[in-house]
């Protein structure tokens, strides 16, 4: 029974020591083929994210800068160029609305309907200027073209503050991803070691119940060619064990 027992035992841990090292490479794939990746990426997408929220900020200034030129000289060159920044910044808003997280994609929207107002006093104050009528234009710059032009540089100040709390989140949630399968591929590389050693010692009880249950075939056979029998008494629990060719002997 015990020799039975043994081997069931054995087997289990057989079973373990698989199912271990099945794991331990789910693991290891989860972390090199998922986890690792995932954070590369979002690093990578927080440094684009970065990169176009600063070049809208850059084309922003520069169009603040044209007007004003404009303003003060009347020359069509600088609507010209605020023009061409207009229609970079529409390319550089375009990649910036490829964001992935809803509190993102509100705070660029903000930033959008702001930089619209501050587009559309643009327009009034070309309009103005081509009509002659520099003093009211100057007032639309310095008054509600002003306003907008401040609420657009503030709403873009927010859409970076929210990338930048939104990817360390992300790349946080990826750095304990990272530290739970590490810790977890740790605990399975001493798993299967904590096994074989169960193993081990299971193998060698085994055997030695194996060499025990041989001596007492090897007795029993002895016992019963020679007719004599043995018997052992424990005086502790009083307990007194006959052998087989004993109770043989005596017609049992």
């Amino acid at each position: 029974m015990a020799d039975l027992t043994s081997v069931r035992s054995s087997r289990s841990l057989v079973s373990a020591m698989i199912l271990f090292a099945v794991l331990a490479v789910s693991a290891a794939g989860a972390l090199i083929g998922v986890v690792l990746p995932g954070f590369v990426d979002a690093s990578e997408e927080a440094k684009r994210e970065h990169e176009n929220a600063d070049r809208v900020s850059t084309l922003l200034s520069r169009q603040s800068a044209e007007q004003r030129g404009y303003l003060l000289s009347g020359d069509a060159l600088y609507i010209q160029r605020f023009d061409s920044r207009a229609a970079e910044l529409d390319a550089a808003v375009a990649d910036l609305r490829q964001v992935d997280t809803a509190a993102e994609r509100v705070a660029i929207e903000r930033f959008v309907q702001s930089y619209q107002a501050f587009s559309e006093d643009h327009d009034r104050i070309v309009a103005e200027v081509r009509a002659g009528h520099t003093a009211e234009a100057i007032a639309i710059d310095l008054g509600p073209g002003r306003a907008a032009r401040v609420l657009a540089e503030a709403q873009l100040d927010t859409v970076k503050n929210v990338i930048g709390d939104e990817s360390r989140a992300e790349l946080t949630k990826a750095r304990r991803q990272a530290t739970t399968l590490t810790a977890l591929l740790v605990a399975l590389g001493f798993a299967p070691a904590v096994a074989a050693l169960a193993l081990g010692r299971n193998r060698r009880e085994l055997a030695v119940q194996r060499a025990a249950a041989v001596e007492r075939s090897q007795l029993a056979e002895a016992q019963r060619v020679a007719h004599l029998g043995s018997w052992e008494h424990v005086f502790e629990s009083g307990q007194t064990t006959w052998s087989d060719e004993m109770y043989r002997l005596f017609g049992y």
